[in-house]
């Protein structure tokens, strides 16, 4: 979809260096040698239990061969889902995600891990690097628990200082520049969740700062070996290590009791777990499970991935990714697109060109400067305004202040904006993409994405109207352009004809960052 950018810039790198250096440093440790990776894949699916009984119920109600699928667009409900599915697993539970913050919904997941781990569970977690500075010795002791197992993916080997990081990143940008952004949750073998999310407060409506409008999906059925399958792959990889080697050599362990009672402390202390019900026992499990059967969508999928970037820099991975560029001879009357971080390239503007050309109604929502959580992304976005419109594409940008916010929002949370978090596109509301990929140069060419391509009009019609409804007045603005070509923003708000921003100061700092040499890196 996208022409291939340079891949390193130097100007970008010396800005990174020069904002990283004003970064506070701390005490310095580097990897110890990674002596307990060995290569292990994941079990075999539960043969009992109650996921596997309602995996045996799903394929019941789908053809042979196909799926089911049950969308999480509301922030709560998709970390409910999440502790009930963990506190019911008997075999095994993987997570492999971009980030993992340290905030109160990741906590409370954790604890629940730690739950099914001392009834026996295994658990595998992998995590890009991205996050994880100052967080080795807590790694550490995770991964001493008999039954967890903790992997870092693609990780600095200078640890604790932002500022020998950053040098670091500028001696190896071949290998440091790329991340991981994959989102995966299997559960037994039996369930899984993909999607835009993910782990921390503002995925869940959980923060006081802002939070997120976002999308996954929940699958049963032959697709959950696939997935399974990709985070294997992953996992072995040997641009990924295990947790044993982030322990400094000259630090005394930390015990994971002490962990776990801190921990407990913090969330029986929390103010935000406690208004939105999250230290009340959970629903009966049966319940969602029985929501699943009740409301699943059945049909094919495709699991597009791209190999890890250790194949794909010596000339042996496939970036999985790259495929989709060939859909757009399928599109016959409508491509609804939703990124939060949208850059195209002129390649992909020429695609949507053609497809307006004949017919096709083509629509692109992504954040506003008011609501993105990236103002630097907004500055690579800004100038393809004008392009987009002229290509006859529909252009909206979500409000940051939506009126609907019944999806996003726990009970008793008021963050200081909303932004666009979602990452789908529906093709003819026959075909659906729910994933990770952003329309940008970084998801295109630089990270590791994944999602899946499913169909199923039943589904895909689901999306569209959430689609719709998030580009309606009341949540976003109708980018257009005047008589005078001029850009107009129009909303229930109001028209205003400079991009709404949510102070003077973000503005400001937009326009600075266009000045930036870096586009091909947001």
């Amino acid at each position: 979809m996208m022409s291939r950018p340079n891949q390193y810039c130097p100007a970008y790198l010396l800005f990174l260096l020069a904002v990283i250096t004003l970064l506070s440093a701390c005490a310095t440790h580097r990897l110890q040698p990674d002596t307990g990776k060995k290569e292990n894949y994941a079990l075999p699916p539960a043969e009992s239990g109650a996921l596997h009984d309602f995996a045996v119920q799903a394929a019941q109600s789908a053809a042979a061969g196909d799926s089911s699928f049950l969308p999480l667009p509301d922030n709560q409900e998709a970390l409910r889902w999440r502790l009930v599915l963990i506190d019911l697993a008997q075999e095994s539970i993987d997570v492999q995600y971009y980030l993992i913050d340290k905030d109160e919904s990741s906590k409370l997941l954790g604890l629940h891990i730690i739950r099914a781990a001392e009834r026996g569970v295994r658990i595998r977690i992998l995590v890009d690097d991205a996050f994880v500075t100052g967080r080795d010795q807590e790694i550490s002791a995770w991964n001493r628990h008999p039954n967890i197992e903790i992997r870092v993916f693609n990780p600095w080997h200078k640890r604790g200082s932002l500022i020998q990081q950053g040098l670091e990143l500028i001696g190896y940008p071949e290998r440091l520049n790329r991340r991981m952004h994959n989102k995966l949750s299997v559960i037994d073998g039996q369930i899984a969740i993909t999607g835009g999310r993910n782990i921390g407060n503002a995925y869940f409506g959980l923060s006081k700062k802002y939070n997120f409008r976002d999308l996954e999906v929940a699958v049963a059925g032959p697709v959950v070996r696939q997935l399974t399958d990709t985070f294997d792959l992953y996992w072995n990889d040997d641009w990924t290590m295990s947790a044993g080697a982030f322990a400094a050599g000259s630090s005394r362990p930390v015990p994971l009791t002490d962990v776990l009672l801190e921990r407990k402390r913090e969330l029986a202390a929390s103010e935000t777990l406690l208004h939105a019900g999250l230290l009340a026992p959970l629903p009966d499990p049966a319940g969602y499970l029985k929501q699943f059967i009740e409301n699943t969508y059945n049909g094919d999928v495709w699991v597009a991935f791209d190999d890890p970037p250790s194949g794909v820099v010596a000339g042996t991975g496939v970036r999985k990714i790259d495929q989709l560029e060939d859909l757009d001879s399928d599109i016959s009357q409508e491509l609804l697109i939703v990124s939060p971080y949208f850059i195209p390239s002129d390649v992909f503007l020429e695609k949507l060109r053609g497809l307006a050309g004949r017919g096709v109604r083509v629509c692109v929502l992504t954040n506003s400067l008011a609501s993105t959580n990236h103002t630097i992304v907004n500055s690579g976005y800004r100038p393809w305004r004008r392009k987009l419109l002229k290509a006859g594409v529909e252009l909206y940008e979500y409000r940051g202040d939506p009126s609907d916010t019944t999806d996003v929002l726990a009970p008793g949370m008021h963050g200081r904006f909303v932004s666009l978090h979602t990452k789908t596109f529906v093709i003819d509301r026959e075909i659906v993409y729910i994933g990770s990929l952003n329309m940008d140069p970084r998801s295109f060419h630089l990270n590791t994405e994944m999602g899946l391509l499913i169909s199923a009009p039943g589904l895909a019609g689901e999306i569209a109207e959430l689609v719709e409804q998030d580009m309606g007045p009341e949540n976003a603005w109708r980018v257009t352009l005047n008589d005078e070509e001029q850009l107009v923003w129009s909303s229930a708000a109001g028209i205003v004809h400079r991009q709404p921003a949510r102070h003077p100061g973000q503005r400001i700092a937009d326009f600075f960052y266009g000045l930036l040499p870096i586009q091909d890196q947001l």
